[in-house]
């Protein structure tokens, strides 16, 4: 994913504004949506302090997001306004927290 990150940035820098890692403020991605969506962290200073970004697919990366992942996927699970990076899923006639399913990993698991 960082390689590919790398590429979109060099052949496409007025899209993806954000430095790769390891460089300073660098985005470092660690998961992707359905959609093609990369999901990262702004590598800025100790890791603890790490706030997250979003390469949408879509359109222009914005800047790194307020906050942990955990509150950015929280508030977006929750409908919450676009600036948590994602699309949100108010409007609809479905909750997010409605339509998820987790099914935990056991005996006979398909994976």
């Amino acid at each position: 994913m960082l390689d590919g990150y790398r590429r979109l940035r060099a052949a496409h820098p007025q899209y993806h504004p954000m430095p790769a890692w390891p460089e300073p403020g660098g985005f470092l991605p660690f998961a992707s949506t359905i959609d093609g969506d990369q999901i990262g962290w702004c590598a800025d200073g100790p890791p603890e302090t790490w706030c997250v970004a979003v390469n949408p697919r879509h359109c222009e990366q914005g800047p790194p997001l307020p906050g942990d992942f955990t509150t950015t996927l929280l508030t977006w699970l929750r409908g919450g306004p676009a600036e948590s990076g994602f699309p949100g899923l108010t409007g609809r006639d479905l909750h997010p927290l409605d339509v998820i399913f987790f099914e935990p990993f056991g005996p006979g698991a398909p994976w």
